[in-house]
């Protein structure tokens, strides 16, 4: 069950694969090098979703549904993860099942995460502390990527309300002061 990709330098790409995870944490991550051989990097994981890599390519970020959470792996070469480690462990919403879905990261390494029923993308620092929260005009955020010509607008999509039974939407963020890092702009 491919979910998110991102895209690396050497042509290659990273994709989560949550399939079967919300029982047992059985969630993988896979990497597709530029001949299109696929290999599993890393697995145990609880609905891994969204994910994307730093702007060096050195650290790959992983939202981690279930757990609310997170994780970061040391890019050790081409295909080749460290081990798995929190990032960020993202807050809880009363009457609510929060879960974090696509990310984006800007040209300062912040993290931008589109956080499931909050109406907001949670914007976590270098270190994975918050700081901010922008509202994200859906219910239910669920993915995003910075674009426009200078990439300081950032798209989020969604729904108005729970992603069953609602129509989707997508918003525009307009940012003077931030500029984005596309998954999809060539490196």
């Amino acid at each position: 069950a491919p979910n998110d990709l991102t895209l690396d330098q050497h042509g290659g790409f990273y994709f989560t694969d949550p399939g079967g995870s919300r029982d047992k944490p059985i969630g993988t991550v896979h990497y597709v090098d530029s001949a299109g051989v696929t290999r599993l990097v890393a697995g145990g994981m609880w609905v891994p979703n969204g994910l994307v890599l730093s702007q060096d390519c050195r650290s790959l970020f992983v939202a981690e549904t279930l757990p609310n959470r997170i994780v970061k792996f040391a890019v050790d070469g081409q295909g080749i993860l460290g081990p798995l480690e929190e990032f960020a462990q993202l807050p809880f919403r009363e009457g609510h099942q929060p879960q974090p879905d696509g990310m984006a990261l800007d040209a300062n390494g912040n993290l931008y995460v589109a956080h499931l029923g909050t109406s907001t993308v949670k914007v976590l620092s270098p270190d994975g502390s918050p700081l901010r929260n922008l509202p994200a005009g859906n219910y239910d955020v669920s993915n995003l990527v910075f674009g426009g010509k200078n990439l300081d607008e950032l798209y989020v999509t969604g729904s108005t309300g729970h992603r069953s039974n609602t129509p989707g939407r997508v918003y525009r963020l307009n940012f003077a002061d931030v500029t984005g890092v596309s998954s999809l702009r060539p490196r």
